[in-house]
């Protein structure tokens, strides 16, 4: 029998997650190459991440092969995005700091390690517009527009049919939320920096497998979505005080040996007591956000969601529809640990929420 196959109706969901995140990676491409505008290059960064995402989820409909090549294109812009990123949410949260201080000699340390970022970031820079063109030559982003244009042809044809969950998502989610779970055991030591790095990535995984079908599950996986995407946030900033905290030890430890770090003719040891200052300050911050995502982990509603949310995928992978429990949508069923604000750290939050 001749004629068209029938259409696939997670092809809806696809055209709809993958064209969003396409036009989002082409409108901001250009911004990224200098570094004029920082937030160009997180927008970049972070449309990366959510289609290479969405391309494992949906390589049956585009292909696997291709959709292997193009998460490998991706993936290697993205790497050298999230260090220039990384230098531009240190740079805000260091000049941020300046405001905390009268003393002297503690800010002109402050400003010397803004400095000696700034290079660094001008340095990454060169990196971000090699990537960029070797992107672009590749063409990777043609081939990924001419796939969009297929996919919404392929959404028309199959928009009178109720969309449905691609092949073996379901399953993908339950890994990601077992791994998420498992990780979350790591909070039991507040000096496992590893492993809480470890379940940030976990974390950061299962909130964007979560969010390419979220508008089809049910409400708690929703709620789910959001204090998954709490924990990613505070799990983020936590592994911004390690690496800053180590950064600033390294450099401590540099600086008074000898060696230089910047012009020769500058007296860094000068410059020593701002960056005591900015390695407290990190190591002060972590301790203040480890307690609140202990707090946020162990609340007896967001522990109460992930058992929920297995059981409902567990029932999916055997042939049964994802349903969770019911659960109201209302304040008292997001409980939640209220962080307390704070002007002068509000800047390096920049980011972890994506």
């Amino acid at each position: 029998m001749s004629g068209k196959a029938p259409p696939d109706c997670a092809v809806v969901v696809a055209a709809d997650y993958l064209g969003r995140h396409s036009r989002r990676l082409r409108s901001h491409l250009a911004g990224s190459r200098t570094a004029r505008n920082p937030e160009a290059v997180h927008q970049v960064r972070v449309a990366c991440r959510r289609l290479r995402s969405g391309f494992r989820v949906f390589r049956s409909l585009i292909g696997r092969e291709r959709a292997k090549r193009w998460r490998s294109a991706l993936r290697s812009l993205a790497s050298v995005l999230g260090k220039a990123r990384d230098l531009d949410v240190q740079i805000a949260a260091m000049v941020a700091r300046l405001g905390e201080t009268d003393q002297p000699e503690v800010r002109h340390g402050i400003v010397f390690w803004i400095a000696w970022l700034e290079r660094a970031r001008n340095m990454a820079q060169l990196g971000i517009r090699r990537a960029l063109t070797r992107f672009v030559q590749r063409g990777t982003l043609r081939e990924i527009d001419r796939c969009m244009k297929d996919l919404r042809r392929k959404a028309h044809d199959a928009q009178q049919l109720p969309p449905t969950l691609p092949d073996g998502y379901a399953a993908r989610l339950l890994r990601r939320l077992e791994s998420f779970v498992e990780l979350g055991g790591s909070l039991k030591d507040e000096t496992d920096c590893a492993g809480h790095h470890e379940f940030r990535i976990a974390a950061k995984k299962l909130r964007y497998t979560l969010e390419i079908c979220q508008p089809l599950l049910d409400a708690d996986f929703e709620v789910a979505s959001h204090a998954v995407r709490e924990m990613q946030s505070f799990l983020g900033e936590i592994h911004d005080c390690d690496v800053w905290a180590q950064n600033l030890s390294d450099a401590i430890r540099r600086m008074e040996t000898g060696e230089k770090l910047m012009a020769g003719w500058l007296n860094q040891k000068r410059f020593l007591p701002g960056l005591e200052f900015l390695k407290t300050a990190c190591l002060e911050k972590r301790r203040r956000l480890f307690d609140e995502v202990c707090a946020f982990w162990r609340d007896e509603k967001v522990a109460s969601l992930w058992p929920r949310l297995a059981s409902a995928l567990g029932q999916s992978v055997k042939g049964e529809s994802v349903s969770a429990a019911p659960s109201e949508k209302n304040n008292d069923a997001w409980p939640i640990v209220q962080r307390q604000p704070n002007p002068t750290i509000a800047v390096s939050d920049i980011g972890h929420d994506e």
